[in-house]
């Protein structure tokens, strides 16, 4: 006989499952599995089966399922009640009596009082992943977790589980416990000191990441469920898993034009960019807040650093970059004030500031009170509304940190100095040489760092159709060279339609959202409004640029109204993915890799119906015929002007 309780409460016999009765019958059995050993009186058993609601032949009742497992478990001994597995201890007690063959909880135990006498530091390790590999899920499922017996069996592993963190820090094999440790704090969400032993041993595998996400998440479970902040171990583990973050990224000796902390800039530089580094550099010495805005992949983050690396020298106290591209994205519901004091939190960690009783926000503030600084906030678009409020208290300060700002949508700041970041130019199809046009030149630039040998002047037609085919992001052409070690430019061209996992960075390099194109796209399509995400889904009928009137009549209908087209354009344009083509007339157009990803996905869209892809092309086919067609809606469809 076999039985289980860390997990559902199972029990087997020669591999075969036993049937061990109702739901009450199978909580006596657990109480007594719990106290396995010990003897259990019938009132504890009461407590823990009904509670205060037991039935008034509690006794009678007990002692009928009691029976009733003595004939599952060994009915060859029934009748010898004080030898079996479940004995008769004295008047109104019993107990189960059990080895650690039979019983999860007793071998695990057994483990770990094992590990604990172990010399060597893998042999306790070893032992504890054993014990640990015991478990399937929390102590009997989802029954009974507030009991304190339960509870307690929950600690063991919980305390295990820390046990194997320090013993794989002993023998550096950290790997093998962060899976474990996972799924122990799956089943403990609540469990604080638990969790910081969890983002620190993430920390140390490199996957600050989804440490600070698993910091977001219980941060938001403990406002939610108790409206309290994180305890000081929880708030301290966080702070140290910014610090290595920060620490990894700091280049070695920092930069000779100034103090540097965060990630460093590049070392060849920007290609094409000569003249947007020059004004941004220019507004930045001269104003408070610059914010640098542009779809996902147009190079925002290399700028700003490009930027920051320039005037590193101008500022006394040098220059910070922060990293928010860690942090979780703004909801609906967000307590401002936690979500304020998290960023203050990451910002401190980067400046080596103490957290002081009065909390990050001020601890922030006083010490940046007398820094004459740059502070840059790189990718903030999921964090708008917290970078706000971040800026009205650190404008107050005197002298004020100057604040350079990546995201694909403005801040509204009203002190905000806003520069829209292009894609590259690329050549048009009858460029003679395209070899001079940035996003070829960064093209063949990162071709040579990839494959050294590589020789592609008798490409370069096909490498100028691939650039025109990015729409020259940077971000596309890093990824698009990334493949040139496995697949020729050419055989790249013609499979680069679908976008969706051609093209993605090298295992897990940088962050998870700039990845591939259809990641950095989707991130965007995640931060839009229902309305927003509808009418760009039904703008990607669109091949080349269209005007406002052409987007009303073949994007507003039901449920989006024409009359609210406009409103809900401005909001892509907004967030950069939707571009403008400003003149004496508007026009408007997608990208490549946005109006692909959307068409891609909105047939697939858990509102495919409402989105109503399908008549949004046949409006759009009607509307391009010109004048003499009509549309089978009141509304008369002018000549749409598309390229």
């Amino acid at each position: 006989m076999q039985l289980q309780i860390l997990g559902p409460l199972r029990a087997w016999r020669d591999d075969v499952s036993v049937d061990i009765g109702p739901l009450k019958q199978q909580s006596v059995l657990a109480a007594l599995l719990l106290r396995a050993g010990k003897s259990v009186s019938l009132d504890e058993i009461t407590d823990f089966v009904w509670g205060d609601e037991g039935p008034v032949s509690t006794v009678n009742v007990i002692q009928t399922y009691v029976r009733r497992l003595r004939d599952v478990f060994e009915p060859e001994r029934a009748s010898g009640a004080r030898k079996g597995r479940i004995r008769t201890v004295g008047s109104g007690f019993y107990a189960a009596r059990l080895g650690e063959e039979e019983l999860d909880l007793l071998r695990f135990r057994a483990l770990v009082e094992r590990a604990g006498r172990a010399h060597a530091g893998q042999d306790t390790l070893l032992l504890l992943l054993e014990a640990l590999d015991l478990w399937r899920g929390a102590c009997l499922g989802s029954s009974r977790q507030e009991h304190p017996w339960v509870r307690a069996v929950n600690q063991e592993r919980a305390s295990a589980a820390v046990a194997a963190v320090a013993a794989a820090r002993r023998c550096d094999a950290m790997h093998e416990t962060v899976p474990r440790l996972r799924a122990v704090a799956a089943d403990e969400p609540l469990n604080e000191p638990l969790h910081a032993h969890l983002m620190l041993a993430m920390a140390e595998t490199g996957a600050q990441s989804e440490a600070v996400s698993v910091y977001e998440g219980i941060r938001r479970r403990l406002a939610d469920e108790f409206g309290v902040d994180p305890s000081p171990t929880l708030r301290n583990a966080y702070q140290e898993v910014i610090g290595r973050i920060v620490s990894s990224r700091r280049p070695v000796g920092g930069i000779e034009s100034g103090i540097w902390r965060g990630p460093p800039p590049a070392l060849d530089g920007l290609v094409g960019r000569e003249e947007d580094l020059k004004q941004l550099t220019q507004f930045v010495t001269d104003r408070r807040i610059v914010t640098i805005t542009g779809p996902g992949g147009v190079g925002k983050t290399a700028m700003a650093l490009a930027v920051a690396d320039r005037l590193a020298g101008h500022y006394r106290d040098g220059v910070a970059v922060a990293e928010l591209g860690l942090l979780a994205p703004e909801q609906v519901g967000d307590r401002g004030e936690e979500r304020l004091e998290v960023m203050a939190d990451t910002l401190c960690a980067l400046l080596d500031v103490p957290v002081r009783a009065a909390g990050a926000l001020e601890s922030l503030i006083r010490a940046v009170h007398d820094r004459a600084m740059l502070i840059v906030l790189d990718n903030a678009e999921h964090v708008t509304a917290t970078v706000a409020r971040l800026m009205d208290h650190l404008r107050r300060v005197t002298p004020a940190p100057h604040i350079l700002i990546t995201t694909r949508r403005p801040v509204g700041m009203p002190d905000e100095t806003i520069w829209d970041l292009e894609p590259l130019p690329v050549p048009p199809p009858d460029a003679g040489d395209p070899s001079g046009f940035p996003a070829v030149e960064l093209y063949l630039r990162r071709a040579k760092q990839h494959v050294p040998t590589v020789d592609l002047s008798d490409n370069l037609g096909v490498v100028a159709e691939l650039c025109r085919r990015l729409e020259g992001l940077p971000l596309g052409i890093e990824l698009a060279t990334g493949r040139l070690r496995s697949i020729s430019p050419t055989v790249l061209l013609h499979r680069i339609d679908g976008w969706l996992g051609v093209l993605t960075r090298p295992g897990r390099q940088g962050l998870p959202h700039q990845r591939t194109l259809a990641s950095t796209v989707q991130w965007s399509l995640d931060l839009l409004g229902d309305d927003a995400r509808l009418l760009l889904y039904r703008l990607a009928v669109f091949t080349g640029g269209f005007d406002l009137e052409a987007a009303e009549r073949v994007a507003g209908f039901a449920p989006l109204s024409a009359e609210r087209v406009a409103g809900t354009l401005t909001e892509l344009i907004d967030h950069s993915l939707v571009q403008v083509v400003r003149g004496e007339e508007y026009r408007y157009r997608l990208l490549a890799p946005v109006r692909d990803t959307c068409r891609a996905l909105a047939d697939n869209s858990d509102n495919a119906d409402l989105v109503d892809m399908a008549a949004a092309r046949d409006r759009h086919l009607r509307f391009s015929r010109g004048p003499s067609a009509e549309l089978a809606t009141p509304a008369r469809q002018a000549g749409a002007r598309t390229t």
